[in-house]
């Protein structure tokens, strides 16, 4: 017994737990031997085929495969320590996952047609990802727990995920649990960036099994096996094809192993690259981008040859064939992948200028290898990438642009336009017939009137005719661009040479473009030919299915008044108005801030208020009415208050007219505000004699007087005197 409590919440890799052994309590490692339970498990086999003679071979599977599925199931119904404890010092338990990666069906094969079987498949498939995903989980629980930084070295140094074993996953699992396993790998890598360095190693390797095929397939002049190469040997041949030549020794059966090994290796690379973007910078160093298209030109065409030539029957043929073609297409995504690194940079602003030079180096060192680069131009266009990049970045340069381009579109017939932009990755149906991926039996018939430019693009080309041949119209040369599957190129070489069609040699070359006729499209499309004022309006049944029934009236419209009488007594507009006068009434409380005046004069406020009367002043600063209508009759009011002292001539809150006296005395007082009429008012400045302090009016005084001494005469006569000693008018 032991126990199980981990009340500090240590890590695994410092907890020590008690364990009764026969008597003995000891305290041991959470993380050990001691914990480990001697079992004999399960390895994983294909299951037999459903034609075979044995009856009881498919039996013995299921019960094997049952077996399997227990031991899952008890690795993981372990604790914490006990699983780790298991994986770590049962070497068993990793050779059981392991068999079931390498032997696990791969995508591009068919399933077994058994449902019993794929039964049992499934639930040890969904068994096996779990126990890798638990493998990459640090913490299950807040007792159960270990640091990332020693989960990241224990993986690593126990070889529980190594390159190899993380390439079955994908492969195994990429199709199927993308998602899942996309988060399985940020995490290896994360946890342990020593696989970064091993991923290089497992690059060089692949780099050395695409030159092995290649010689063997007889792409090397020497038929000596390299040095390098003699470890392969064995696996595809026997030690018989290192001292013979390669092309006498090659059998069907070989070259079938040389097909799936390869179709293998270039799947799994494939999802790679697909599920972890990270690795694909990794290939990019790795210049494995340049075995890719060697490998894809130069082998691929001989394995092509090879399977004609060695094929007993159409059925062996067809079935490598099918098999040569996903490898074409994983390659050419493969490819794709590791050349978008630089793509998703330059679209993210990283080291643009860089980025930019290393996507046009790998394009360039590419264009000599026709059959690769017609075919990636098939499923990824270089025209929509080049004009993504020039958008991009703006100093890209248009020579190279252009040179690439022309390297690409020189690989297609004259009969060809251009290779169709849209490939399906599911259905290798484009490359399936032959290398250029053209079919054996008969040429590709490309209809000209496909893929028409837009207008913007015609008129783009029919100026670049114009610019080499300006003596042509530019509805001749519309007709050549029509007739030549608007290829400029190709209509600038054909009238320089004098090879134009028939057809075209008998048009007027000084043939302007004459513009369609609106009224001949609409005859064209409707049939009808009309020549009215009222053509294509709204109510025009003949163009138009759906006319608005409201804005027609059918005989004489009523009118709500039967004449101008009726019209004029009718007063019910007055309602309406009514909400909109009855604004006009409100009038500010007592109570309420005083209100705005853009009317006031604040040019004389330092001094100016001080010199009018009390009266004034208080006028000046009465509160203004809400109502517009009634504004000068509340001021009016409280004038009168003011001046009079009685309630009693006040005039009522709602009369319109004011007395005329009234405005003019209100006028009279705003005009002595602005000019300066105002009553003198004596201030004292004086004060009391010199250390007796002086009251604050006195100092309130002596202030406005300086600030306001500018506006009163003779108060810089000293200045005034110098001047005219200086003029001369004074004597000095």
């Amino acid at each position: 017994m032991f126990s199980k409590s981990n009340p500090n919440n240590f890590p695994l890799e410092n907890l020590r737990l008690t364990k009764n052994n026969v008597g003995v309590v000891q305290v041991v490692q959470a993380l050990g031997p001691h914990w480990v339970e001697d079992r004999t498990l399960s390895l994983y086999t294909p299951a037999p085929n459903k034609g075979k003679n044995d009856l009881g071979a498919l039996q013995t599977w299921k019960d094997s495969m049952q077996w399997l599925i227990d031991d899952l199931k008890w690795l993981l119904s372990l604790e914490y320590h006990r699983f780790w404890s298991q994986i770590v010092h049962h070497t068993p338990c990793m050779d059981m996952l392991v068999s079931f990666l390498q032997e696990a069906y791969p995508p591009y094969l068919p399933m077994h047609e058994d449902k019993s079987v794929m039964d049992l498949y499934n639930e040890a498939y969904k068994k096996v990802l779990i126990v890798f995903s638990r493998l990459i989980t640090n913490k299950e629980s807040a007792d159960k727990w270990m640091e990332n930084p020693y989960l990241g070295k224990l993986i690593y140094d126990k070889y529980i995920f190594t390159i190899p074993i993380i390439w079955d996953l994908c492969l195994t699992y990429g199709t199927t649990n993308k998602n899942h396993m996309v988060k399985l790998l940020d995490a290896i890598f994360y946890l342990q960036p020593k696989y970064y360095v091993d991923l290089g190693i497992a690059i060089a390797f692949l780099k050395q099994v695409f030159e092995f095929v290649s010689f063997k397939l007889g792409n090397n002049t020497s038929s000596t096996l390299p040095e390098v190469f003699k470890g392969f040997s064995q696996n595809f041949g026997g030690q018989k094809s290192q001292t013979s030549s390669a092309n006498n020794e090659l059998s069907l059966r070989t070259l079938n192993d040389f097909i799936m090994y390869i179709l293998d290796s270039v799947v799994t690379m494939k999802l790679f690259l697909e599920l972890h973007s990270p690795a694909r910078k990794v290939f990019r160093e790795k210049e494995f981008h340049i075995s890719i298209v060697n490998f894809y030109e130069n082998t691929i065409t001989k394995m092509y040859e090879k399977v004609q030539l060695l094929s007993n029957n159409e059925n062996e043929s067809s079935n490598a064939s099918n098999h040569l073609d996903n490898m074409r297409v994983e390659l050419i995504d493969s490819f794709r992948f590791i050349i978008s690194t630089t793509i998703d940079e330059i679209l993210s602003g990283e080291k643009v200028e860089e980025n930019v030079s290393v996507y046009l180096t790998i394009l360039t060192d590419s264009l000599s290898e026709k059959a690769f680069v017609k075919d990636y131009n098939a499923m990824y266009p270089v025209d929509v990438d080049l004009d993504i990049l020039c958008q991009a970045y703006t100093d890209m340069d248009p020579v190279k642009c252009d040179f690439i381009l022309q390297a690409v579109y020189a690989n297609y017939d004259e009969t060809e336009r251009r290779i169709p932009k849209v490939f399906n990755n599911t259905e290798a149906n484009h490359l399936s017939n032959g290398v250029d991926g053209h079919s054996r039996s008969e040429s590709p018939v490309v209809n000209p009137n496909n893929d028409i430019p837009e207008e913007a693009k015609t008129q783009s080309l029919i100026s670049e005719v114009r610019d080499i041949l300006p003596d042509l119209g530019d509805g001749y040369i519309l007709k050549c661009l029509e007739h030549y599957g608007f290829n400029a190129e190709r209509v600038i070489n054909c009238i320089l040479e004098g090879n134009l069609d028939e057809s075209l040699t008998k048009l007027d070359p000084q043939l302007p473009i004459i513009p369609s006729d609106a009224l001949d499209e609409q005859y064209l499309k409707t049939g009808i030919e009309r020549l009215n004022v009222f053509d294509n309006d709204e109510f025009d049944v003949m163009t138009k299915d759906k006319i608005d029934l409201s804005r027609v009236h059918k005989g004489k419209r009523k009118f709500k008044h039967k004449n101008l009488s009726e019209m004029l007594n009718d007063k019910s507009y007055i309602n309406k108005m009514k909400d909109s006068y009855a604004k006009y009434g409100l009038i500010s409380e007592e109570n309420e801030p005083d209100m705005y005046d853009d009317e006031y004069d604040d040019t004389y406020d330092d001094g100016a208020r001080d010199l009018v009367s009390e009266a004034t002043a208080e006028l000046v600063r009465k509160p203004v009415s809400k109502s517009i209508a009634f504004k000068d009759a509340e001021e009016s009011e409280d004038e009168s208050e003011d001046n009079e002292g009685s309630s009693s001539n006040s005039k009522p809150a709602d009369q319109f007219c004011e007395n005329p006296e009234v405005l003019r005395a209100r006028y009279q007082a705003r005009r002595d505000i602005k000019y300066g009429q105002r009553t003198n008012v004596d201030r004292d400045v004086v004060g009391k004699a010199k250390g007796q302090g002086q009251d604050k009016d006195v100092l309130v005084n002596r202030q406005k007087k300086a600030v306001n001494k500018s506006v009163r005469g003779n108060h810089n006569r000293r200045t005034g005197a110098q001047w005219k000693r200086s003029q001369g008018v004074l004597p000095s």
